[in-house]
């Protein structure tokens, strides 16, 4: 195993050519660079909050809202949602964008997903969702693409509406917890 030190100049210089340790070393350093990016970008910010009097409760609202607000089977309406949201809930904003933001490869996975869960809750037939292709045809003719993909985007957004109060109350349980766990620390 090469020490974690070694890694930094591993990175840019192979020594001995030694493959396995290139990519052992590769690894090693994302590992480090990403554990300071989560603990600087994330954890620290929220810890933070939770010393100056924010409540754990409240920021597990914020992050909940965040990820329900950010999987919404509707492409490029996030930020404006959390936003608008953010503000009649007088909740964190710069939390709430930071956890949309986090969780948008999620609104990406998900959103075949929703869209197939929506045409069997209403007895439709599921519309084939191929990325390039919807890119392709939005950028030809969005009223084609509207007349393909939106009957299955709102039954898309009608099993969204169904799952946000539980994913609601599961997140806000789970960083209750974590947030109260961390205020003590």
């Amino acid at each position: 195993m090469v020490p974690s030190g070694a890694c930094h100049i591993i990175f840019f210089r192979k020594l001995n050519n030694d493959e396995d340790s290139f990519i052992i070393c590769i690894g090693i350093f994302m590992k480090e660079v990403l554990d300071g990016f989560f603990k600087t970008k994330i954890l620290l910010p929220i810890k933070n909050q939770l010393a100056q009097g924010v409540s754990p409760l409240g920021l597990a609202r914020t992050c909940a809202t965040g990820v329900i607000l950010s999987i919404i089977p509707l492409l490029g309406a996030t930020t404006a949602l959390c936003v608008l949201v953010g503000i009649k809930f007088k909740l964190n904003q710069p939390l709430l964008q930071l956890v949309n933001y986090l969780f948008y490869p999620v609104q990406l996975v998900l959103l075949p997903v929703f869209m197939y869960l929506g045409a069997r809750l209403t007895g439709t037939p599921p519309v084939a969702f191929n990325p390039k292709l919807v890119v392709s045809e939005f950028s030809v003719d969005p009223s084609l693409f509207m007349k393909h993909y939106g009957m299955a985007g709102l039954h898309a957004v009608i099993v969204w509406v169904l799952i946000c109060p539980f994913v609601f109350k599961i997140i806000e349980v789970i960083c209750v917890r974590l947030f109260t766990k961390w205020r003590k620390q």
